[in-house]
């Protein structure tokens, strides 16, 4: 059998990527609803506003991005390590749907920004 620990630091890396699109959702989101108070408080040109929001949402796009990258690219590599002789009682399923909500959320987050206040 093979060793235990390179599950485990494949699910440390899906771990981090996850955070990272989190923190990325969470910038756009943040970015986003500066652009919406610079419009509100009037403290900022139009072509201004109009920029803070687009890359707020930008954002969001690349963090739902990296959380489906990274689930079906965990999962894919999970799949490899146990048809090699892995351990047979593993699964990398409630770790790749924790990761694949996290991008559907923040798709959906994105599609409620893009189309509610614009």
């Amino acid at each position: 059998m093979q060793d235990p620990r390179v599950l485990l630091a494949a699910e440390r890396t899906l771990l981090a990527w996850s955070r990272t699109a989190l923190g990325l959702i969470g910038f756009g989101f943040v970015l986003e609803r500066a652009g919406l108070l610079m419009r509100v408080f009037a403290v900022a040109s139009t072509a201004d506003q109009t920029f803070t929001i687009i890359l707020g949402l930008a954002f969001i796009l690349l963090g739902v991005v990296a959380a489906v990258g990274a689930s079906v690219r965990h999962a894919r590599y999970a799949r490899a390590i146990i048809a090699r002789d892995g351990p047979t009682d593993y699964r990398a399923f409630y770790s790749v749907a924790l990761t694949m909500a996290l991008g559907f959320l923040g798709l959906l987050l994105l599609l409620v920004l893009l189309f509610m206040n614009h």
